[in-house]
């Protein structure tokens, strides 16, 4: 069998919302239901003091201090809450905005849900605004305080005038649920006013949690309130409890709770006994701190055992008691199967207590069914309209009972359509496919109600459903499925795309046969670790975007006279038409008629369609277009035989454009041009008639005739002679033009270069040469008017520039002719060099020609075009005159480098020439341009070491028209060879230690030489191969050089660097005799060589320093530094540092002895 679980809380309160209710008597309010639910899950609560010895009793030290700590419960009376004159409000948050504060933490089970959640107050306040006692704070965690003002309300007075007992009662589930299963809760401020002349001042809070839990047992869970009050002149109270039922057979827990007001620890004869429903005998409640004489001990426990989590937990909460009892029930001796009521005896051994509130706990042994509905888009994809849905329907059963004549109804959804025999069970007891028939199988289906009904489970047939056997993990599940089609109705579907299904498991209790619906809707516990419930996937969102709504459309446009329809696209069943439009047009019918239309008739109609059922109508428009006819008529110029007449189209319309036209210009029914104003030329005289048709662009057509005369035309005829451009003006003659019928009255010619002109004979000279079209143009006295064009061609002339060379006297200048951009053709050049046009001295394009004289002279040049078009030009030249080069240098022969200068004797030529520049060209391979002849400096050099080298020198003088000459000297320069220098160092380099170095003459083709050592000494030109000592205390670099020289006089030098480095040795004596007056080792100091900085310290025995110098020429004498006096015969301690002169840092160490 399953245990029930069965709590029993029982609260001091009272209430009337709004009104206070005054009382006396033993039950001032009978007890009733405030919240009951049949699930799985249980009630707990947090609870507290508010009222104590102590603002932290904990913590207050003295009697207060050890009544609160004192366990387990004892009967001493100074633990009693009487013991304590006037209560202290306790406060423990630490928050200055609060005088009254106390916590308590709540810890549920994981994958709990807060059902309800109850808070309860109670204490002393004053008779005088009793509706203050309603207003209090809570928080959460460390949220901001909440101001709350209680739902209900209840006052007695029991004490002295205007004091009060009162109790609130606040609902918080909401609250509650909020803040989550794991929270800790402060409740502040409470109304409190001391009891003057009592001594029995308490206060507490408790907050009673119904809680939901899928993996717990199932139990009745019930929340009673009200108000019973035990004195001790009334001792003993029976108070009543209903509203629960116990299951019919087998074992069962139960819980029972009880909170009570002013109940004193060491008052004992207080008890609670229970008698259930039935049952001839009370059996008194007790646990581990709770004994059967002794239940209001000042205590907050849960089967026998204090809540861990208050702040403060105190373990005597002087005169609050909020304690859960678990009592053995396996014999019955609380409540018995199948009750419903019972009875709650309290008494008392001669204190005051008051009852407020109570709880119930007791399991249940029934079926705990679960369903769950989910689909599937057969089509895939999105749910569009049309498609096709699979539901599925899984049940199962995880109470503690079998589910009897289960079966489940699922109304399908307006806006889906049940595909008849579609379902099956798939999973569990009776499968295979079902029929849609009443009492044929386990699946019937109502199609007015659309109302699905399976009956599952073993044993289920046509008429009851069967049984499901209870399961932990709802092992005995039934699975199943049925299809559907999308509703295609766009209407309803717009309106609302959401489909909702909900399906609901009926189920009885095998053994309590109490009934039980669960909704699909409801979640259903996972047995995935780490998910604590599931939630069916019963909404479906239609896809709406290709789900087209009906719309209004037509048949126009049409033209004036004809007919239209309106009508509606995206037809769907059941729809309502409301049409209305133009001149208080309306309509209920799909396709409304206009017959022989007007423009009138154009317009906007609007379509208002819904369907039945559907909340939501729709509106679309349609515009209908009657286009009016066109109105027709013509032009045209005179009719000519053979000749274009031009007809213009005259046709307008009231709205819209024309863009058609038909034109018969002959009357024979053929369209013989289709453009708005075309031309037509007719063959015969006479008359005709022509038509012209026109269309809108809406396609409307009117139609037009016209009678037409047709003319002779007139003949034209005139003659050209092509000409050059310098032989004009042409001459024009219209008089060969003629006509058959008529008269020729006007000429009009057009030149072709712009120009125009009018009569019989006319005169015109061209501008420029080309070939231009004349045009006649003649008309007769009918109007028609024949034209005719002839070429005439105007011959350009000639058109040349003459080239020529650079003209100097007594020189060939050279003469060429370029043809330039719009010249014909030449074919002949005739040249006259004398200015003299009758005298030819030359031909051709090409000649050349030598002036006998300088100065300014005139040329002509004759040519003619291959059309026999001829020119004139001339051309001024000037003839200029040649200088003469004429220079000498100063020095034609030296060593390298040799360098001289040239001087330019050359004479100026008579103006208004000059000579412009000079050109030297020095036979070395260089040449320079200069603006002016002299001096001139340039440098030789001879690579030979033996030989003589000559130069040819060469100068041009231009002049400034061009003009030039030139004189070239030859062998003019001449340069001796040079000597090589050239020696060896060894060592190199080498030190101060050893400055000896030997110096090796290698040099080649001289005869003497001159040695420098660098460091000042004197020249050595005696020794070919010297040796030289360097000063041994100069380190550095010296530059040695060679001199040679050869037989010409020329020299030569060569360079080295001699390294003579530095060297570093250091020495020190280790004794000295300063003065003993032979003069000899008197002062005590370093020497050696290469020292940069030197330091050295003497110091005596004893550490004193007696002497210090830094510089190593200044030794120690022998005397203290800066006194006369001399130090003693001793050996004295020195020390030296030195840098060297590589940088290199030396310390030194010794000794050193004084001798005298």
């Amino acid at each position: 069998m399953h245990a029930i679980k069965h709590i029993l809380v029982i609260f001091l309160f009272a209430c009337i919302f709004g009104i206070p209710k005054f009382g006396y008597g033993q039950l001032y309010k009978s007890m009733s239901i405030e919240y009951q639910v049949t699930q799985r899950g249980g009630i707990v609560y947090l609870s507290n003091s508010f009222i104590g010895c102590g603002s932290n009793p904990l913590t207050s030290g003295g009697t207060c201090q050890t009544a609160v700590n004192q366990m387990p419960p004892s009967s001493i009376g100074a633990y009693n809450n009487n013991n304590f004159p006037s209560g202290v409000p306790i406060d423990i948050d630490g928050d200055p905005t609060t005088v009254m504060s106390s916590s308590d933490s709540l810890s549920l089970p994981a994958c709990s849900e807060i059902s309800f959640a109850g808070l309860y107050w109670m204490s002393y306040s004053s008779i005088l605004n009793p509706l203050n006692d309603s207003v209090a704070k809570f928080k959460f965690d460390n949220g901001v305080y909440q101001i709350i003002k209680a739902d209900t309300v209840s006052i007695v007075n029991f004490g002295p005038p205007n004091t009060v007992l009162y109790s609130c009662f606040k609902n918080l589930t909401t609250e509650f649920q909020t803040a989550g299963i794991n929270t800790r809760f402060t409740f502040a401020d409470a109304k409190y006013i001391p009891n003057p002349g009592l001594t029995n001042d308490a206060g507490g809070w408790t907050v009673i949690i119904v809680y939901k839990n899928n993996f717990e047992k199932t139990r009745h869970l019930t929340v009673f309130d009200g108000w019973a009050s035990i004195t001790a002149a009334l001792p003993i109270l029976d108070v009543p409890v209903t509203g629960f039922q116990t299951q019919s057979t087998g074992n069962f827990d139960v819980e029972f709770g009880m909170v009570t007001f002013d109940g004193d620890r060491g008052a004992i004869g207080d008890g609670a006994e229970i008698k259930g429903q039935g049952s001839a005998t009370f059996t008194p409640l007790f646990d581990a701190i709770h004994d059967a004489n002794n239940v209001f001990n000042s205590t907050i426990s849960n089967n026998g055992v204090l809540t861990p989590f208050r702040i403060p937990s105190l373990n005597n909460t002087l005169g609050h008691d909020a304690s859960i009892f678990r009592p053995n029930n396996s014999t019955f001796q609380y409540l018995a199967n199948n009750t419903s009521s019972l009875t709650v005896r309290v008494n008392t051994g001669g204190e005051n207590y008051n009852i407020y509130a109570m709880s119930t706990v007791i399991d249940a042994f029934e079926p705990k069914g679960f369903i769950s509905l989910s689909y599937r888009d057969v089509n895939g994809g999105a749910v569009n309209a049309g498609d096709i849905i699979e539901y599925k329907i899984k049940t199962f059963n995880m109470g503690e009972d079998q589910s009897a004549n289960t079966y489940v109804v699922d109304t399908i959804n307006p806006k889906l359509n049940y595909i008849p025999n579609s379902t099956k069970i798939t999973f569990g007891s009776n499968l295979g496919p079902k029929t849609d028939v009443l009492a044929d199988d386990q699946v019937d289906y109502n199609a007015i109600s659309k109302q699905l009904k399976i009956r599952i489970g073993a044993g289920a047939n046509a008429f009851i459903g069967g049984l499901i056997n209870a399961s932990p993990t709802g092992a005995d599940s039934t699975i199943i499925t049925y299809s559907v089609t999308v509703s295609n109705n766009c209407i309803e579907l717009h309106c609302d795309s959401v489909v909702r299904s909900e399906a609901f498991l009926y189920e009885t209790g095998a053994i309590s046969t109490h009934t039980f619906v669960s909704s699909s809707s409801q979640s259903y516990p996972s047995l995935i670790p780490g998910i604590c419930s599931l939630n069916s996937n019963q909404t479906i969102l239609v896809a709406t975007a290709s789900c087209l709504l009906p719309s209004a459309i037509n048949t126009s446009p049409i033209c004036e006279g004809g007919n239209f329809n309106l009508d509606v696209n995206n037809l769907h069943p059941a729809i309502l038409f409301n049409w209305t439009g133009p001149n208080a047009f309306t309509s209920s019918i799909q396709n409304p008629s206009f017959i022989s239309t007007s423009t009138v008739t154009s317009g906007t109609y609007t379509l208002i369609v819904s369907s039945p059922g559907v909340a939501c109508t729709y509106s679309s428009v349609t515009t209908a277009t009657v286009n009016p006819l066109p109105v027709v008529n013509y032009s045209y110029t005179p009719a000519c035989l053979n000749m274009p007449t031009d007809f213009t189209d005259l046709s307008t319309v009231s709205s819209g454009t024309i863009n058609t036209w038909a034109w018969d210009f002959n009357n024979d029914g053929i369209v013989d041009n289709s453009t708005q104003n075309p031309s037509f030329s007719y063959t015969s005289f006479g008359a005709s008639i022509a038509t012209l048709t026109v269309t809108t662009l809406a396609t409307c057509t009117n139609t037009i005739s016209l009678p037409i005369v047709i003319n002779a035309n007139p003949v034209p005829n005139f003659s050209v002679v092509n000409t050059c451009i310098n032989t004009q003006p042409n001459v024009f003659d219209a008089t060969a033009s003629v006509i058959s019928v008529g008269t020729n009255t006007a000429y009009a010619w057009a030149f072709g270069d712009g120009s125009n002109a009018s009569g019989v004979n006319v005169n015109h000279s061209y501008g420029l040469p080309t070939v231009y079209n004349v045009s006649l143009s003649v008309t007769s006295d009918r109007g028609c008017v024949t034209t005719i064009s002839k070429p005439i061609e105007i011959y350009p002339k000639p058109s040349v520039s003459i080239n020529n060379s650079v003209s100097c006297f007594n020189k060939i200048t050279n003469f060429s002719v370029t043809t330039l951009p719009g010249s014909g053709s030449v074919t002949s050049w005739n040249w006259d060099f004398n200015s003299f046009i009758a005298t030819i001295e030359a031909t051709g394009q090409t000649t050349n020609f030598v002036f006998p004289a300088a100065g300014s002279q005139t040329i002509a040049l004759i040519t003619e075009t291959n059309f026999g078009c001829r020119d004139t030009i001339k051309k001024v030249l000037y003839v200029d005159y040649v200088p003469s080069p004429l220079f000498t240098v100063d020095n034609p022969a030296g060593c390298p480098s040799h360098c001289v200068t040239f001087t330019d004797f050359t004479l100026p030529i008579p103006a208004p020439g000059f000579n412009a520049d000079w050109k030297w060209v020095f036979g070395d391979g260089s040449e320079i341009h200069s603006s002016s002849g002299n001096p001139q400096a340039h440098c030789y050099n001879n690579l030979s070491s033996s030989a003589l080298q000559s130069y040819d020198v060469k100068l041009v003088v231009t002049t400034s028209r061009g003009c030039k000459d030139s004189l070239i000297k030859n062998n003019y320069i001449t340069v001796y060879p040079k000597p090589n220098a050239d020696f060896d160092v060894n060592p190199n380099p080498t030190n101060v230690l050893t400055p000896l170095v030997n110096f090796t003459n290698l040099s080649t083709d001289f005869n003497k030489w001159w040695w420098s050592f660098g460091d000042g000494s004197n020249r050595d030109s005696i020794n070919l191969n010297p040796t030289h000592f360097y000063n041994g205390d100069n380190a550095g670099y010296y530059t040695s050089a060679l001199v040679v020289q050869n037989s010409y006089g020329c020299l030569d030098t060569a360079i080295r660097v001699i390294e003579v480095q530095p060297e570093f040795t250091f020495y020190i004596p280790n004794s000295f005799t300063p003065e003993n007056g032979d003069g000899i080792n008197d002062v005590f100091t370093g020497m050696g060589i290469g020292i940069e900085k030197y330091e050295m310290w003497i110091f005596d025995r004893w550490g004193a320093m007696i002497y210090y110098t830094d510089d190593i020429r200044k030794g120690w004498n022998g005397k203290v530094q800066g006194k006369p006096n001399e130090v003693k015969i001793d050996v004295y301690v020195w020390k030296v540092n030195l840098v060297d002169v590589f940088a290199k840092k030396h310390n030194y160490i010794g000794h050193v002895t004084v001798i005298r």
